[in-house]
């Protein structure tokens, strides 16, 4: 899976692209997340994440590729986030106090090519 946010018009504020590898809302962070991959624009730094049963903690694996300048993007192997056949994302956007999700409701289903 290859994801590039564009984030031209969205000055300091971050980035956050949530991954539910298990596609089942009841296990992970709050949605089911299991992966979090989350830029700071205006810092122009990227972090990975994992739950590991009770909070997100920083995660590296070779089999993802995490861009932070000068276009953010992430690669992630569907090795690395246990080899689903297809699995839950949705992202969401924050500028001070102001947040917004997409999709508004529930999540997009992404199919991992055979």
């Amino acid at each position: 899976m290859s994801f590039q946010p564009a984030v031209g018009t969205l000055g300091p504020g971050t980035v956050t692209l949530e991954i539910d590898a298990d596609s089942k809302a009841s296990t992970g962070a709050s949605g089911g997340s299991d992966y979090r991959v989350l830029w700071n624009v205006a810092a122009e730094t990227g972090t990975a994440f994992r739950w590991n049963g009770a909070r997100f903690v920083s995660w590296k694996s070779p089999l993802i590729e995490l861009h932070s300048t000068p276009d953010r993007g992430v690669a992630i192997d569907a090795r690395a986030i246990g080899n689903p056949r297809k699995f839950r994302v949705w992202l969401r956007s924050a500028r001070g106090a102001g947040v917004d999700r997409a999709p508004n409701r529930g999540y997009w289903i992404h199919e991992v090519p055979t």
